[in-house]
């Protein structure tokens, strides 16, 4: 299976996931928000023009690797981005000889039809950016799902289907960031979600993924339209 069959399937699986991103759902009112993700309580605390959202406790959100996660930045109900797992294990060789090729795939990508944009390398693989690092007009970005971490594996010399190969920044990444530009009534805000990843690559089968978490610690944007945000600003 090549990969870019692999993120075609991945894209529809997007876009299934997203039918439902346009429907608001009620939020309190206040000077702090909160809502519920799972057993997780959010709280987004008012200050200056950066509205910083804490994840209390840490949410993992690709734990099994055909997870989804839809992530709504500025808490107005509108799901922003979308977070997606997916793998699979092909069989190849001689029939009897029983062995696999595996592929696991992880994405970040806009929300459908909404125009949002990741900060990206170019070539497809969302940046793991440093604390500090600015997030604004021009940051490399794209409207396009983009890798986080792609990992394809054969078991042995006789599997030819995937070309084994680990792609992406955040293999092993602890506390890095995603830089993330949204669209709302015309205007355009910049923001960033930190992020820890645990899957390494296993030390018997080159390339192969060994099972980990994303982690969700925390996000923030700039409430001010187009004005910049550094990554981890709180404030």
């Amino acid at each position: 299976m090549k990969i870019s069959n692999h993120l075609n399937t991945l894209i529809i699986s997007i876009a299934a996931l997203s039918f439902f991103s346009c429907n608001k759902r009620p939020l309190p009112t206040g000077g702090n928000r909160s809502k519920i993700i799972g057993d997780t309580t959010i709280v987004t605390p008012a200050k200056d023009s950066i509205v910083y959202t804490d994840v209390s406790p840490d949410l993992a959100i690709l734990k099994f690797r055909t997870d989804s996660f839809r992530l709504d930045l500025n808490n107005d109900g509108i799901y922003d981005f979308t977070f997606l797992g997916s793998y699979s294990a092909d069989k190849c060789g001689d029939f009897l000889d029983g062995l696999y090729a595996i592929d696991d795939s992880f994405l970040i990508a806009p929300a459908i039809n909404s125009n949002n944009e990741i900060i990206t390398d170019g070539a497809g693989k969302a940046f793991a950016i440093d604390s500090a690092s600015a997030i604004a007009t021009d940051s490399i970005w794209a409207s396009t799902p983009q890798i986080l971490l792609y990992g394809a594996a054969k078991a042995v010399g006789h599997c030819t289907t995937l070309l084994p190969d680990v792609q992406g920044y955040w293999l092993n990444a602890s506390d890095k960031y995603i830089g993330l530009k949204f669209r709302k009534s015309n205007n355009v805000y910049y923001g960033w979600l930190r992020l820890t990843c645990t899957y390494t690559v296993s030390a018997q089968v080159r390339n192969l993924l060994v099972p980990g978490n994303f982690i969700i610690k925390d996000y923030a944007y700039n409430a001010a339209p187009k004005k910049p945000i550094l990554a981890g600003q709180k404030h």
